[in-house]
């Protein structure tokens, strides 16, 4: 019994690790513009990390790191989910976008054929297309893998 809690004592605290570590690579390769770095960083925490996220927590690093897919999956799982919004995830996510969520939840039970998807994109149709404008606007940039520092010494 020791060994299997230890396991999954360890098992947790490398998962907390990656975590930190591939969200700092994610911030840093968004900010620097190192699009190689920045999309190892989204597969690897698309991969092992992404599931353990609360809905909030996705919305929040979908729209701070222009990740459109997390912010999506955050509203459906809100949608669908059978607990209410709480206070702390009604202001982390904003009131407008919770309004939009609880409307969403209402349609469901009357409406069998209810396509979610289709639903958060009808209600947050302008939020999802400034993501991928700004995650168009990132990988047409050059690719890089390192920071480029202009010359300034003539």
């Amino acid at each position: 019994m020791q060994l299997a809690i230890s396991r999954t004592d360890i098992w947790e605290s490398q998962l907390q690790a990656a975590e930190e570590v591939w969200t700092s690579v994610l911030k840093l390769s968004t900010m620097w513009s190192c699009l190689e770095m920045r999309e190892l960083a989204i597969k690897r925490i698309d991969a092992t990390i992404v599931s353990r996220w609360a809905p909030a927590k996705l919305v929040l690093f979908g729209r701070r790191y222009f990740v459109d897919s997390w912010v999506r999956i955050g509203y459906r799982i809100f949608v669908i989910r059978n607990g209410a919004i709480s206070d702390e995830e009604a202001n982390e996510i904003g009131p407008l976008q919770c309004l939009r969520l609880m409307r969403l939840r209402e349609s469901m039970p009357r409406d069998s054929s209810f396509n979610v998807d289709a639903g958060i994109q009808a209600a947050f149709r302008d939020e999802l297309q400034k993501l991928v404008a700004r995650q168009k606007a990132l990988s047409s940039r050059k690719k890089t893998n390192h920071l480029t520092i202009p010359n300034t010494v003539q």
